[in-house]
């Protein structure tokens, strides 16, 4: 995961889409990129999961009542059945660790069956 991760990947904004043949070609994958394939690959092996979008600590606490989709800033993967999250753009994070500014930050799920639900991310 590290050879196809361009140094400025997390920076890169949600709708920043690229053609995928073109960036996996060429090793030059966002974190934005990554979570997409990622997606497709579960969704082709036909693991149900979701897209969220978590809010690092580097921002204040958010009312979890009142989510606004502005306030997250980092797109991750939920697999639903197991309750483990996925951060594709970690470079050392195992499945189920997200990087240590999102740890025990809130993540609102974008689709499938907990849609609109803001969960809590692990802290280790």
């Amino acid at each position: 995961r590290d050879r196809i991760q361009r140094d400025d990947a997390l920076d890169a904004k949600w709708n920043s889409a690229r053609p995928l043949g073109q960036v996996i070609t060429n090793n030059d994958l966002t974190a934005v990129e990554k979570v997409h394939l990622l997606h497709w690959l579960l969704e082709a092996s036909g693991l149900a999961h979701d897209i969220a979008m978590a809010r690092s600590t580097h921002f204040p606490r958010i009312d979890r009542k009142f989510p606004s989709p502005q306030a997250f800033d980092m797109p991750l993967i939920y697999v639903t059945p197991y309750n483990l999250w996925l951060d594709p753009a970690c470079l050392t994070c195992s499945p189920g660790q997200v990087r240590t500014d999102l740890r025990g930050s809130p993540a609102i799920v974008l689709t499938g069956s907990k849609e609109g639900s803001v969960l809590e991310l692990p802290t280790q």
